[in-house]
């Protein structure tokens, strides 16, 4: 008897340590899965002056770096010197700087949709034609940003030469502005520069468009967009779901009137619906670009 008592108290001593044992692998575990909520390091934010979203991150905190510069060409030079980790871009900027970094950009997601508008003075907005850019000289803010994609595709689309158009490329909303110092002046850009030069003198704008965009293709335009550097999405992954969240808590605790210009920025959801936009926008205008995959979420 006393034997069997001795082995049977073995026995209970053997699965209590065991248990103890499990029970500190699964608070391992626990420990291990639990994801940060601090970002590791600052993060280098660079963009064209008043590009969409840039208040949104001067409102997110010290760890924001933000640099903006007056020309689309100064981003440029940041993004290929490497001098960033994320970047707000236009979305045909953003696949030209893939290509000229080969690849060592990532697209995380649109920041606004659509707002690609003809601005100008001397013609009435009820009877404008796509056809009347023909000939005419035509200002584009920014070359191979968003709004000159959208026009070439357009053009095309309609059996109409791009190159029947004299275009005037400027990087510079100031630039773009002085244009309209000529009676008849026609620019081609995307928001928020096209409702700030509609607060000219007799300057309007007269075709949307993303609008045709959004009739031709059944979906939204991605004018601006939001990257990060490849060192950081391969090196900071929880940084980029950080950043992704905090951008997303600060956007409603702007101010009213700028909420407007951002009301409709589209990060990935349940539905991955910004990726689908990028996808669509990208392959309709042949652009390369690595995307952020779920799988890094």
């Amino acid at each position: 008897m006393k034997k069997k008592s001795i082995i049977l108290l073995a026995l209970i001593l053997t699965m209590l340590v065991v248990m103890t044992a499990c029970g500190s692998d699964e608070d391992k575990d626990s420990e291990e899965k639990k994801e940060p909520t601090e970002l590791s390091g600052p993060v280098r934010v660079v963009a064209q002056n008043d590009a969409t979203g840039v208040s949104v991150y001067k409102e997110m905190g010290d760890n924001y770096k933000v640099k903006t510069y007056k020309k689309i060409g100064d981003v440029r030079d940041a993004i290929k010197d490497g001098k960033y980790d994320a970047a707000i871009l236009s979305a045909g900027i953003a696949a030209e700087m893939y290509d000229k970094t080969d690849g060592k950009l990532v697209e995380i997601s649109p920041v606004s949709l659509n707002g690609i508008y003809i601005v100008a003075n001397g013609y009435n907005k009820d009877d404008f034609q796509l056809s009347w850019l023909l000939n005419k000289n035509v200002v584009i803010m920014g070359k191979n940003s968003t709004a000159d994609q959208v026009l070439q595709k357009l053009m095309e689309d309609t059996g109409r030469s791009f190159s029947s158009i004299k275009t005037k490329y400027i990087n510079s909303y100031s630039g773009v502005k002085k244009a309209f110092a000529q009676w008849g002046a026609i620019v081609i850009c995307s928001e928020p520069y096209a409702s700030r030069l509609e607060k000219l003198t007799d300057v309007i704008k007269v075709y949307d468009l993303s609008e045709d965009y959004r009739i031709s293709y059944k979906t939204e335009v991605p004018a601006e967009v939001l990257v990060v550097s490849k060192k950081m999405y391969d090196e900071r992954p929880d940084d980029v779901k950080i950043m992704i969240k905090e951008y997303e808590e600060t956007l409603p605790k702007i101010s009213n009137e700028n909420r407007k210009t951002y009301a409709k920025f589209v990060f990935y959801g349940q539905s991955n619906r910004g990726e689908m936009i990028l996808r669509q926008y990208n392959e309709t205008m042949d652009n390369k670009m690595k995307y952020y995959s779920t799988d890094k979420q």
